[in-house]
């Protein structure tokens, strides 16, 4: 037994538990910092999309469906979600109308900064203890669990 966490090592099935524990206790700390941040409009299930058009400028849904592992419908309703916050906009794009681009408004732009700081905040809370070397082995491990 780990006498911190409580949790036992030596029984593998626990992993379910173990991750929905930590998922919990990083959400509610995301929840936290948004708040504190004063961050209105601005959930949780947003954090993927904003990440995305923060880093790769706008683009169009279909791509950013792709890029956070969501299906287009899911994305869709986020987007809606998003637009009636005026984090985000939909607009044509100008060589095929029939793809819609999502881009950043002055508001979804304004939350930058703070996200960049809740984002890193989190890294170092998930990844407190580890080495470098133990990151990289986490994602690994992560990435070779079934799905």
């Amino acid at each position: 037994m780990h006498s911190k966490t409580n949790i036992s090592f030596e029984v593998p099935e626990r992993i379910v538990s173990l991750l929905s524990r930590k998922m919990r206790k990083w959400y509610h700390f995301i929840r936290i910092r948004i708040e504190e941040a004063g961050l209105s409009g601005l959930d949780i299930s947003h954090g993927d999309i904003l990440y995305q058009l923060y880093h790769h400028g706008a683009m169009p849904m279909n791509n950013i469906a792709q890029r956070i592992g969501r299906d287009k419908s899911t994305v869709t309703a986020l987007v809606k979600k998003m637009e009636s916050k005026n984090l985000i906009k939909r607009v044509s794009d100008i060589d095929d109308a029939r793809i819609t681009i999502i881009q950043l408004t002055s508001v979804g732009e304004s939350y930058r900064d703070a996200f960049a700081k809740i984002s890193h905040d989190l890294m170092e809370r998930i990844y407190c203890n580890l080495t470098d070397k133990e990151k990289i082995k986490l994602m690994q491990l992560l990435a070779k669990c079934g799905e």
